[in-house]
């Protein structure tokens, strides 16, 4: 079971990777998503962690399924 820590390190990676490759800045995809810009860069930096809906929002706005998006932390994780 991977602790809280590898979770949430796994979610940075994994909205640092689709973001990347949707080529969108924290900014772009704050105001694509709704979600404000600092919890953006907090997620990203292990400072908050987010509720599920925060994960909708922002796979919704860079048009990534919360599967993918579950199927790459499970990816992230397994690195560790």
């Amino acid at each position: 079971m991977p602790t809280d820590e590898q979770i949430s390190r796994a979610i940075a990676q994994t909205l640092k990777h689709f973001r990347a490759e949707k080529n969108l800045s924290q900014i772009a995809l704050a105001e694509e998503s709704g979600v404000h810009r600092t919890m953006v860069e907090k997620i990203e930096s292990l400072k908050r962690r987010p509720t599920m809906h925060t994960i909708y929002r922002l796979c919704h706005a860079m048009n990534v399924s919360v599967g993918d998006f579950s199927s790459k932390v499970d990816e992230f994780i397994g690195r560790e």
